[in-house]
């Protein structure tokens, strides 16, 4: 369907409105159809989705009508006249459509009793923000219905009645819903798109930020992990050193008792042979005391028979001394 709608084009164009202010206004696209007596408003719901383009079917906007199809209406006026006479005896089913068309969407045709046409309409153009485009004044696009109806609603017609026998009735009173709803929907999905980019953009350079920082983190944790695995291995190795050192310390303990215990066995003996040795020498001294004692006595008497035998012999000489004489 889609190629076949890039294929063929066939261009419709809708008569130019002013935008509505208000945001009920904006719901709706009104589409003004004019004709030689009288005038027929459509409004069709702005959220009424649609279908795809059909084959040979191209919507253009208002916008892009050129020049060639704005013509002015001085100096074309005998032609025109001509034109409307054989539109008007050509046979076309455009109000039998439109009805179908307005039936299909579910929109209302509204025919204002005392509605007439002026010989030469005139529509303002202007941008869809509502104000001038740098400082220019508005400019009149003079469009007539004769001259609108013969450039592009009675080829559109002509087409369509053709197209008939090559469709069925359903598909043909389908198609143009499914064309408006395709419409809307495309609208609608750009803006939501749109939407959805705008609010998505500054969460997503959050999230990019984020995503670095954490990055970031990330990378100075495994460092951190990786310096804290190294001082794991150290302290264990410390915890290894330090098992090592104590069992040293348990054997030097061991052996410190054991010296100890030996030093005090030989202070021990030490005292015991200096005691033995004391009571040896105090014998001694004892014995040598007693030996002197008796030495002492034994000289006494030596001295007191020394004298004895001195005093004897002087008394012996003093008697031989005195008998001579």
């Amino acid at each position: 369907m889609a190629e076949a709608s890039d294929s063929s084009v066939e261009k419709t164009v809708a008569p130019i409105m002013h935008e509505a202010t208000s945001a009920d206004e904006e719901r709706r696209q009104p589409v003004e159809e004019e004709r030689s007596s009288e005038v027929l408003i459509i409004e069709v719901p702005a959220d009424m989705p649609a279908k795809p383009l059909k084959e040979g079917v191209e919507i253009v906007s208002p916008n892009s009508l050129s020049s060639e199809q704005t013509r002015s209406v001085r100096g074309e006026e005998t032609p025109r006249l001509e034109r409307n006479e054989e539109l008007v005896k050509e046979p076309t089913l455009s109000e039998e459509i439109l009805e179908r068309i307005v039936a299909q969407i579910g929109g209302t045709v509204i025919e204002p009793a005392d509605a007439t046409l002026p010989p030469t309409p005139v529509a303002d153009v202007r941008p869809k923000d509502g104000g001038k485009t740098s400082g220019e004044e508005v400019k009149a696009l003079e469009v007539t219905f004769p001259e609108f109806l013969q450039d592009s609603v009675v080829p559109l017609l002509q087409y369509l009645d053709k197209m008939r026998e090559k469709y069925a009735i359903s598909k043909e009173l389908g198609f143009y819903v499914e064309l408006i709803r395709n419409m809307m929907k495309l609208k609608r999905s750009v803006a939501v798109k749109r939407e959805w980019e705008s609010a998505t953009e500054l969460p997503q350079e959050r999230a990019a930020i984020l995503e670095a920082e954490c990055a970031a983190v990330k990378v100075a944790l495994k460092e951190r992990e990786s310096q804290l695995r190294e001082k794991e291995v150290e302290c264990e190795v410390l915890q290894l050193n330090i098992e090592k050192e104590a069992g040293r310390c348990a054997e030097l303990e061991e052996t410190c008792v054991g010296l100890r215990a030996s030093n005090e066995n030989v202070q021990k003996k030490r005292e015991k042979k200096y005691l033995e040795e004391l009571a040896t020498v105090e014998a001694r001294r004892a014995e040598e005391v007693c030996i002197a004692e008796e030495l002492r006595g034994k000289i006494a008497e030596a001295k007191t028979a020394k004298e004895l035998g001195q005093e004897i012999g002087g008394l012996q000489i003093d008697q031989i001394f005195g008998g001579r004489m």
